[in-house]
């Protein structure tokens, strides 16, 4: 019956009584206690017969393997078989004394958990079923009757041993008192899980609190610092950075457009220029292969091979059309009379700053210390999310054992009112 439905009934029934009697949860627990006792002790009652049964078979087989440990082996049995119940003889005698040697020399009286009884009685069981199987296989020939003897009295505890199991099974969970009392044992069972629970909740709920005063002392830490003199200092010298690489990418545009169109030249040049020594014609190769890069590390000597690179095109050394000698000659003035120079100090005067800006850069520890307090808040943003998870699991079980608790003590006092006939409140302490 529902424990709802059982205490619609209940309410009906106690209507009669003029007030419910009060028990505090101790008087509630022996009298369960002694409710089970006298329903162990029938159980006991009923389990005497079978028990004085095992022991009588216990002492029967007892008294056979030892008629069998001291009979002789007959003389006129079989070599081969003499030698075999010579080798068997000794370890089957031992295994069997081995397997009931629990049960000797026991009293009724000692038997009090039928349970332990039957676990007990099912492992000399199969203890002995081993020994017959293994040493006692060739046995009978020689000692036929003694071997079938206790066969016979194994069977018999076997039998034994189901009637046990069928009293465990009839007595357990079965009795009021017994459910009423794994009812009132689970309760103290969860109200033990939810003290130890409501101390480790505490302490989460204590780090907690301290890692979310110490995430916002960084949040804080991290917003007065974005904002400091020396944050400031580093996106000045970043956006200086900035504005020199593009002024060094401006001038490394302009000489690659001035000099770009004299590659081919160059190249005829390069193959004419006989005289050439070889550090001249690798400057040479420079300016063909990347004349930015060439100009800017050692440009030096660009006018002496723009005055040669002059004469042979106005000689007609280098096999080129008419109209593509004037633009060459064209391009090779512009050149000769650009301020060349003056853009290589620039250029020059720009690297250096770029260089003393980035050992600048690299020298300040304010990424470092960004990165710390990064480092630092996402840690404790990752222990709040863990302990956030931890913590709703734990409530949630804490919740769960809680409802547990309320439903057992409503199952227990519509039981202790069924069992003592009238309606019962239990005080819980």
């Amino acid at each position: 019956m529902n424990w709802m439905v059982r205490l619609s009934f209940w309410n009906k029934f106690i209507k009669k009584e003029s007030k419910p009697k009060v028990m505090d949860s101790g008087e509630v627990r022996n009298l369960l206690q002694d409710m089970r006792a006298r329903e162990r002790k029938k159980n006991l009652d009923k389990a005497r017969p079978l028990i004085e049964g095992i022991l009588t078979s216990v002492s029967r087989i007892d008294l056979v393997v030892a008629d069998i440990d001291e009979s002789s082996i007959p003389d006129d049995t079989a070599v081969k078989l003499k030698r075999i119940a010579k080798t068997s003889k000794p370890p089957f005698v031992t295994g069997v004394r081995e397997a009931i040697t629990p049960f000797l020399n026991g009293k009724v009286s000692d038997y009090t958990d039928l349970k332990k009884l039957h676990i007990d009685l099912r492992e000399m069981l199969d203890s002995l079923a081993r020994v017959h199987m293994g040493q006692g296989r060739y046995l009978p020939m020689i000692f036929d009757a003694e071997v079938k003897e206790i066969k016979k009295e194994s069977k018999n505890l076997l039998h034994h041993s189901d009637s046990i199991w069928e009293l465990v099974k009839s007595s357990e969970g079965e009795s009021p008192s017994d459910k009423t009392l794994d009812s009132f044992n689970r309760v103290e069972s969860c109200l033990d899980e939810l003290e130890s629970m409501k101390s480790l909740i505490k302490e989460k709920r204590d780090k907690l609190e301290s890692l979310r005063a110490r995430e916002k002392e960084l949040i804080d830490e991290n917003e007065k610092f974005t904002t400091s003199k020396e944050v400031k200092e580093l996106t000045q010298m970043r956006e200086d950075l900035k504005e020199l690489d593009e002024k060094l990418q401006g001038l490394e545009s302009r000489v690659y457009h001035l000099l770009t169109p004299l590659k081919r030249p160059l190249r005829k040049y390069r193959k004419q220029a006989f005289e050439l020594d070889k550090m001249v014609l690798d400057r040479v190769d420079g300016f063909i292969d990347d004349p930015v890069k060439q100009f800017f590390s050692d440009g030096g000597d660009l006018g002496d091979i723009l005055k040669k690179l002059e004469g042979y095109v106005r000689d007609g050394k280098l096999s080129l059309k008419e109209r593509e000698r004037k633009k060459t000659e064209e391009k090779i003035g512009n050149l000769m009379d650009a301020d060349l120079e003056s853009l290589r100090r620039e250029y020059d005067s720009l690297l250096k700053g770029k260089n003393s800006l980035t050992e600048s850069i690299s020298r300040s520890r304010v990424l470092e210390k960004k990165d710390s307090l990064k480092s630092a808040l996402d840690s404790a943003e990752n222990e709040i999310g863990l302990l956030d998870g931890e913590l709703g699991a734990l409530e949630g079980k804490s919740k769960e054992l809680s409802e547990e608790v309320d439903a057992l003590r409503d199952e227990i006092g519509v039981n202790i009112s069924e069992i003592k006939g009238r309606e019962v409140r239990i005080s819980w302490s």
